[in-house]
């Protein structure tokens, strides 16, 4: 079966936010399209529709939390706007595997994490100003965090916080995150807040430079989907790597 992988980039999480960019990427097929002060929505949608129609019976969609948790992203936000377009929806019957909670279920992603400045108790932030030897007496927890920060470096504040506090363990399970535990790659600075981001950049100045900067995050987070998809296909029983119908 022919794998395929789907990204979308999007103006926020609300049902009124639009879509910005949309990827897909395969074997086959390697496509992005991205709003422009030209190209709008309903086109970007159209041109998707174009791409899925043309992938063919054998294809399945790969997406990365495209459907399961907290009701999915990209399928939800999708379906959603192609209704406010009046577009058909063009995944009907389509296989459709969402690798999100086969890693979350399936595969170890856990990793130490310490807190941050705005995670710590006001007495501890209190001991980090006498640690320092920071002038001041805030009143309130803000305040102790702003004077830290304005007054020791990142990598000091955080070597403070790993030789004064125990770490934690939390499960990493964002894509970037999982990719990066699971190949052991560098999955890039970019995240979704990252791409809405730019967008706005992008509403204030119109340059068209940030428009690529979109479009290649898009594209590359597609394909880092489909490589993990890859990945859990051979590490994972074929039970659960089992696709459902659009």
């Amino acid at each position: 079966m022919n794998a395929v992988a789907l990204d979308i980039e999007t103006t926020g999480l609300s049902a009124d936010d639009e879509v910005t960019s949309v990827a897909v990427f395969g074997d086959k097929v390697e496509s992005v399209y991205s709003q422009t002060d030209i190209l709008k929505e309903r086109v970007l949608l159209e041109n998707l529709s174009n791409i899925v129609y043309g992938c063919g019976k054998d294809t399945m969609l790969i997406t990365f939390n495209g459907q399961n948790f907290r009701g999915g992203f990209d399928l939800p936000l999708l379906r959603t706007r192609f209704h406010k377009h009046g577009i058909a929806w063009p995944f009907v019957g389509m296989m459709h595997l969402d690798i999100y909670p086969i890693i979350e279920k399936l595969w170890n992603t856990a990793q130490p994490y310490w807190q941050t400045l705005d995670q710590l108790l006001v007495d501890d932030l209190k001991k980090m100003v006498q640690f320092f030897g920071i002038d001041g007496k805030p009143k309130v927890k803000q305040n102790y965090i702003d004077l830290i920060s304005g007054n020791a470096n990142d990598v000091e504040v955080n070597k403070y916080i790993r030789e004064h506090f125990d770490s934690k363990i939390r499960d990493i399970n964002s894509l970037k995150g999982a990719y990066q535990i699971i190949t052991g790659k560098d999955p890039g600075e970019m995240d979704g807040a990252g791409a809405v981001q730019l967008w706005q950049q992008y509403t204030e100045t119109g340059d068209t430079a940030i428009i690529e900067q979109i479009r290649q995050y898009n594209l590359d987070d597609c394909k880092k989907t489909l490589e993990l998809y890859e990945i859990c296909n051979q590490y994972c029983s074929q039970r659960d790597m089992q696709p459902v119908v659009l």
